[in-house]
């Protein structure tokens, strides 16, 4: 295992434990290199992959995947067990399509899955704790520079909470808005919460065995400090039933 194979095991969970039939039929929307595809389709589901990046697409078609340059609500599709989100439906607009769009290729009692994260929840203490880990990291030299995101703006700018402005400035779908969408759209929509800000993290540690060990240690300890701390888990998870 690799630093990076543990966010996509994390979101592999979180799918097969909503997924209503097996082998199901899966469309995954924003699926970037097809790391999550690729895990889905060796567990015997049908996956459609798409995405609006050809660079990304590419990469998920030498992983053997059925992946399609494409952007939504603009595509094709029919018969679907699961329309699957990952980290996506907070970019695409205007929302109440998408989420319709969604629900229109849906088989009966099909899922729509999404997994996201309430960027602007990010309180101070949560700001503070995921500094203090990224220094640590970076000052054991186990972390790319520079690297891309909120982890390397936190660095940059030695932790100050001015950094947080870079995800806010991206005019990106806030948790709340994105829900409250689903609900209009379906009659039972369940929100999860879950660790997030170990995937900043990862995003930016070495991809080695050594860079897995420390994400899943740093993982270990974000649940552990919500559940100390009383600190705001970031990560969301929404479930929308097709009646």
């Amino acid at each position: 295992m690799t630093t990076t194979d543990l966010p996509t095991l994390q979101t592999i969970a979180i799918i097969e434990a909503h997924i209503p039939c097996r082998p199901a039929r899966i469309l995954e929307i924003g699926c970037g290199d097809g790391a999550v595809a690729a895990r889905l389709k060796s567990n015997g589901h049908e996956v459609i992959a798409i995405d609006s990046d050809a660079k990304a697409i590419a990469r998920a078609r030498e992983r053997g995947l059925d992946a399609r340059v494409a952007s939504w609500p603009d595509f094709d599709a029919a018969s679907i067990d699961v329309v699957l989100f990952t980290r996506s439906l907070h970019h695409i607009r205007p929302l109440p399509e998408a989420v319709n769009r969604a629900k229109q290729v849906l088989k009966k009692g099909g899922r729509v899955l999404v997994e996201d994260f309430a960027f602007d929840e990010m309180d101070t203490v949560s700001h503070d704790w995921l500094y203090s880990h990224l220094a640590r990291l970076d000052a054991g030299g186990l972390l790319r520079r520079p690297g891309d995101g909120l982890a390397e703006m936190l660095l940059q700018h030695h932790g100050s909470h001015d950094a947080c402005h870079f995800e806010r400035d991206h005019e990106l779908h806030t948790a709340p808005t994105m829900l409250a969408c689903l609900r209009e759209h379906f009659s039972r929509v369940d929100e999860l919460t879950a660790p997030y800000l170990y995937r900043y993290i990862s995003a930016i540690l070495e991809d080695t065995q050594r860079g897995y060990a420390e994400a899943a240690k740093i993982l270990d300890l974000e649940k552990r400090f919500a559940e100390t701390n009383g600190a705001t888990l970031i990560g969301r998870r929404f479930v929308a039933h097709s009646s």
